[in-house]
């Protein structure tokens, strides 16, 4: 049998540095919103919020090298893929700085966790015009691991903060 697509393994870590965020008040939204205020809305605070928040903290180097960033749904998590100085330092001021500025700016809130525990994340490329995975409407965000897991079940119900 042929592979109908390829697997780029972005990372496989049984102690990585994860951030994992978390938006609020998306289920709120998702029931008192028109469809497209709605995408726009988690667009411009999950996407370009933390595009331009992010780049504040990491040089564009670092940006494109050192992370593997997995978004979905309405959450983002973020792991080290290549050792970057002062990461929990600069990850906690960003996690703090990004959480304001969409609380000021966006009227949502997050809840964030910055912990170690196992990740993993694939990108999925070359996928055969036959496969379901190669439609251009076909979108993949595949990560996990325990960190994940936790991180998720660690944040529900706290208020807004980073831990």
């Amino acid at each position: 049998m042929s592979y109908r697509f390829s697997i780029i393994k972005r990372e496989y870590e049984d102690k990585a540095i994860i951030a994992f965020i978390d938006l609020l008040g998306t289920r709120k939204l998702y029931t008192s919103l028109p469809t497209e205020v709605q995408a726009n809305h988690v667009l411009n605070v999950l996407l370009g919020e933390f595009d331009m928040k992010f780049s504040e903290y990491f040089s564009a180097e670092e940006i494109r090298e050192n992370f593997d960033v997995s978004i979905f749904a309405d959450s983002i998590v973020i792991s080290e893929r290549l050792t970057t100085s002062k990461l929990i330092e600069r990850l906690v001021d960003f996690l703090l700085d990004y959480q304001e500025d969409i609380l000021i700016n966006n009227k949502s809130s997050s809840r964030a966790i910055l912990m170690k525990d196992s990740f993993f994340s694939f990108k999925i490329t070359d996928a055969t015009t036959e496969s379901i995975l190669g439609s251009k409407y076909t979108n993949i965000s595949l990560c996990g691991g325990k960190g994940v897991r936790f991180a998720d079940k660690c944040l529900k119900g706290l208020p807004i903060g980073v831990y």
